[in-house]
């Protein structure tokens, strides 16, 4: 099942960042909870771990006025820690990614899109 990393924005703002299997679901709940957002962007991750990871990072670098403190970090069991693998291109552009965090949330959100797909 695939699992996805999104943001809800207030403009170019970043104002939450959530993790889950049922996107349209999740969007539709934000909306009726009344928070306050005008578009939303969504990566697809390949499993739940690996969207945990990006949800937890991204929550600690942006900071959104919606979100608390990041979920805590999961112990994995040996057998999904050695399955995680990122390929060089995934990890290049998380390295631009990370370069990038100084421009428009809304640049890096869709140049990233682009890449993570096939995370």
């Amino acid at each position: 099942m695939k699992h996805y990393v999104y943001f809800l924005l207030n403009e170019s703002k970043v104002v939450y960042i959530g993790c889950t299997k049922r996107l349209d679901r999740r969007i539709k709940e934000h909306k009726s909870s009344g928070k306050k957002f005008t578009s939303h962007r969504a990566i697809e991750c390949v499993d739940l771990e690996t969207a945990e990871n990006y949800e937890r990072r991204w929550i600690k670098r942006f900071k959104p006025e919606y979100n608390g403190a990041p979920p805590p970090k999961k112990n994995p069991s040996a057998k999904q820690a050695m399955c995680v693998h990122i390929s060089k291109d995934v990890a290049d552009k998380l390295r631009e990614f990370a370069a990038d965090q100084q421009k428009n949330i809304s640049v890096i959100i869709e140049n990233a899109l682009a890449g993570f797909y096939n995370l």
